[in-house]
C-alpha cells in the first residue's frame, strides 16, 4: 500500500542520497518514488528480465519497492536490474521482512502473489523460499553502501508468529468477515496482522541499496 511514499516519508534524506539523475521505479504502480522517475510495470513489461527492454548501464538509479518478492526467481531478477545501472550509481531495493510481514507463514497469509520472503542474513529460516538480502547483493559487482531493518512505527507486541488461531476453522473465517469480530479476534491477538495495512505510516521491510563498481 504505496510503500514507496511511506519509505519516502520516515527516509527522505537516504532516497535523496542515493537516488538521484534519471531514475527507472520497478514495480511502481500508482505510487512512483518521484514524479520525474520513469515507471516500469506490467504494462510495460516482465520485472523478471527489466534488461530485455533497456540498454545496460542506462541509468543513473535504479528503484523498486516491494517488487522482487512477486518475482519468480529474485536472484536473476536482481542481476537484471543491476545490469541497467551505470557505474558509480545505485539499485535501492525494498522487500518485506520475513519476520515481521509474513510472520511464519508461507506461502504469505496476506499476500498470494509472494513468490519469495527474505531477511538480511539468517544461517536458518522457517521459509522454504527465503534469500538473504547479503547474499543476494553479494552476486553483484558493486557494494553495499546500506543495508537495514526498517521497521518504523511496527509493533513488536502485535506480531503473531506462527499463529493461525482462529482462522483454522472454516466457520471462523466466515465469522471474521463480520467486522465487530474480526476487531476481537485482532484485539485478543487470535489472528496474524498485516500492520502495514492498518496505518499509513508502518513499515515493515528491508531495504539495501548496493552501489555499482
Amino acid at each position: 500500500m504505496n510503500e514507496a511514499s511511506k519509505t519516502l516519508a520516515h527516509y527522505p534524506l537516504l532516497l535523496s542520497k542515493y537516488l538521484n539523475g534519471r531514475i527507472l521505479d520497478i514495480g511502481a504502480g500508482l505510487d512512483p518514488i518521484t514524479r520525474s522517475a520513469e515507471v516500469f510495470d506490467k504494462a510495460q513489461g516482465d520485472a523478471q528480465e527489466v534488461d530485455l527492454y533497456f540498454p545496460n548501464e542506462s541509468f543513473d538509479s535504479v528503484f523498486s519497492s516491494h517488487c522482487l518478492e512477486h518475482m519468480v526467481d529474485p536472484v536473476s531478477a536482481v542481476k537484471s536490474w543491476f545490469s541497467l545501472v551505470k557505474p558509480g550509481g545505485h539499485l535501492m531495493v525494498l522487500v518485506p521482512d520475513e519476520d515481521l510481514y509474513e510472520q511464519g507463514h508461507f506461502p504469505s497469509i496476506f499476500n498470494l502473489d509472494h513468490k519469495a520472503t527474505f531477511t538480511i542474513s539468517k544461517s536458518n529460516s522457517w521459509s522454504p523460499k527465503s534469500f538473504n538480502c547479503l547474499d543476494l547483493c553479494s552476486t553483484l559487482n558493486g557494494e553495499v553502501v546500506y543495508i537495514a531493518q526498517q521497521i518504523d512505527n511496527y509493533d513488536m507486541g502485535k506480531r503473531s508468529f506462527k499463529k493461525l488461531g482462529m482462522l483454522k476453522f472454516r466457520i471462523t473465517r466466515h465469522a471474521l468477515r463480520i467486522s465487530l469480530v474480526f476487531r476481537i479476534a485482532k484485539e485478543f491477538r487470535l489472528i496474524p496482522i498485516d500492520q502495514t495495512s492498518q496505518n499509513g505510516s508502518i513499515l515493515a521491510q528491508i531495504c539495501f541499496v548496493i552501489r555499482k563498481n
